[in-house]
């Protein structure tokens, strides 16, 4: 049966229509999916230990159940730790009131207690100004009002029941209580049942869709479980840090403040600033002077810049796939969700979303948006800098690329795409004269400025060339016999492919004059009389098939005894065909990068040397 047509309007915001309701249902069904989203997390970080256990033939339910015991013996002793010292703590505030009193009294000496002051002083005129509208009506109502105050009161006492004590004192602790018991036994039938749910998945996502789906599990899973790991790892040694830092400086208590410092650092963006406040206010109170509470905030300032810029970049900056804006976006979304539950689980869900779209098509907005990786290729970039008349940037571009790879691979792999690139825009007419004028300027000024070096004496025929810039300023028949000559099929686009080409030849030491400019029969002649041994063809694709067609064979007729090159660089076609088309002779060679270019002019000048 036919699927019913639906108009290109309606296919367009079936997308966005699903997104709404997905995220309406996340909303509106937070207290089933906050649950099963931490049970997801708590699995991810306690399947490896389990499927350990399981290697050493302990089963997995005796596994499971060791696992679990450990993370509630873990949990319970966190929680022991933390009460002790906060029972501990609370028992000293009322000797810190005396210190607190003092720092207050500071602040608000000096200016402060001058602004305070004038405040004051303004609300008084205020209320001093509304006193006489206030004894006006007061005169009214007096007789009222003591008729009104005659009246006896009555204070009526309220006797609770037990059962109601008890639901207000515990109401508030039952609710985190019986999430954690679904969160655990949420993880504990996960883990038992891992496998099984692994292929519930797979079979919703399609058995014609097992390998990418697969992928995006095992890839999601592999990101998430390292990306907790680490996180783990650095927090721990984040906690030690600051535990020890604060006995050095005298802090009561800092078992507790360094464990949850630990705790709340796997709260985004505020969780360290939680961490670092407590300890803070708690020093203000607990001594004197200033020094104390100062050396606390740079202790934290030191730990957490280390730890944020050096230490998480390093370890697994790049495990998480995401970008720090798509971190921070992904915060505000999740928080908004589902509260600080969201925050706590906000960069692992995003990890996922951005593995899925890796290889869901669906999805792939989501890597797009927030993943890590490069949306755009070099040549893409480059070329659009250049349209957008920023060869600044380009050439930034151009230079990380050059310094991880090399010129060699930055022409061929970068620049030639770009020409191709502005070729296809050419013919499509989306660029105008004028813009076109400026974008190959700007092209040749970037091929210039990758290679300074380059002295620009390889070109023959002055004054004649496409651009009349590289022109040499000796004439062509006053020169000794050449050993490669090569000129452009058609037009400036292959003239500024063959110039790369002359580029990477005076890098390596080899001499390439390039011809061009005028008709061909002008190109011809200049060949002619530039006696090489080595003519080489430069054409840039898909549209110079034709033309370095009729180019080699007019070289052919004039100059039958030269090997011929014939450069269609990045031709993505079969070669054979190509060769075919063309007719290039046996002896003769064609090469698709300018590196193969390269190396055939120097083996070809060889034998002819």
């Amino acid at each position: 049966m036919a699927r019913p047509y639906a108009p290109p309007s309606t296919r367009a915001l079936i997308p966005l229509v699903t997104i709404i309701l997905l995220v309406a249902t996340l909303y509106f069904a937070r207290e089933v999916f906050i649950p099963l989203a931490l049970a997801v997390l708590l699995s991810f970080i306690l399947s490896p230990l389990a499927g350990w256990l399981e290697k050493y033939h302990l089963g997995r339910t005796l596994s499971v159940v060791v696992v679990g015991l450990i993370f509630i013996s873990v949990v319970g002793a966190i929680g022991y730790v933390v009460a002790r010292q906060v029972i501990g703590v609370a028992g000293k505030f009322p000797s810190y009131q005396h210190n607190i009193e003092k720092k207050i009294d500071v602040l608000r000496s000096g200016e402060l207690k001058n602004a305070v002051n004038t405040l004051k002083q303004i609300g008084g005129e205020a209320a001093t100004a509304s006193g006489g509208e206030t004894n006006a009506n007061a005169g009214e109502g007096g007789a009222e009002s003591s008729q009104n105050n005659s009246h006896p009161l009555f204070v009526i006492e309220s006797h609770s029941s037990p059962f109601s004590l008890l639901s207000s004192v515990l109401g508030p602790i039952l609710g985190p209580v019986s999430t954690i018991g679904l969160v655990i036994i949420f993880s504990i039938f996960m883990l038992l049942n891992r496998e099984s749910l692994r292929n519930r998945i797979l079979r919703l996502a399609g058995q014609g869709r097992l390998s990418r789906t697969t992928q995006a599990v095992d890839e999601a899973a592999r990101r998430v479980s390292r990306y907790l790991l680490y996180q783990s790892i650095v927090n721990i040694t984040y906690a030690c840090l600051v535990g020890l830092g604060l006995k050095f400086i005298g802090v009561p208590n800092p078992l507790l403040w360094g464990v949850l410092s630990g705790l709340l650092r796997y709260v985004p963006y505020i969780g360290p600033l939680i961490a670092a406040s407590l300890p803070t206010l708690l020093s203000l109170g607990a001594f004197p002077g200033w020094k104390q509470p100062l050396l606390v905030i740079i202790l934290y300032v030191i730990i957490e810049i280390a730890t944020a810029y050096f230490i998480e970049p390093a370890l697994y900056g790049s495990q998480t796939g995401l970008t720090p804006l798509a971190i921070l976006v992904a915060a505000v979304f999740w928080t908004i969700l589902w509260g600080p539950v969201g925050l706590l689980l906000s960069t692992p869900l995003t990890v996922c979303l951005v593995a899925f779209g890796k290889y869901v098509p669906q999805l792939e907005f989501v890597t797009v948006l927030f993943g890590d990786e490069n949306v755009l290729p070099a040549e893409a970039k480059v070329y659009q800098r250049l349209l957008a008349d920023d060869p600044e940037e380009a050439r930034e571009i151009a230079e990380e690329h050059i310094r991880t790879h090399s010129l060699e691979d930055f022409y061929d792999s970068v620049m030639i795409p770009v020409l191709i690139l502005a070729e296809h825009d050419r013919r499509r007419e989306d660029i105008g004269t004028t813009r076109e004028a400026a974008l190959f300027q700007n092209i040749r000024d970037l091929i210039d400025e990758t290679d300074p070096h380059f002295s620009g004496r390889q070109t023959a025929g002055a004054g004649d060339s496409f651009s009349g810039r590289f022109a040499s300023h000796e004439p062509a028949g006053a020169q000794a016999q050449s050993v490669a000559i090569i000129a452009p099929a058609e037009d400036e686009m292959d003239e500024i492919a063959a110039l790369m080409l002359v580029h990477l030849a005076s890098r390596a030491e080899q001499r390439i004059e390039l011809v061009a400019g005028g008709n061909k029969e002008q190109t011809i002649q200049r060949i002619i009389a530039a006696r090489a041994a080595v003519i080489c063809v430069s054409a840039v694709p898909p549209f110079s098939l034709n033309h370095a067609r009729s180019f080699y064979k007019l070289v052919k007729s004039r100059h039958p005894d030269a090997h011929v090159i014939v450069g269609l660089w990045r031709f993505s076609g079969s070669l054979d065909e190509a060769r075919d088309r063309i007719g290039i002779l046996d002896h003769d060679h064609l090469c698709t990068s300018l590196a193969d270019a390269l190396k055939q002019v120097r083996i070809l000048g060889q034998q002819a040397a």
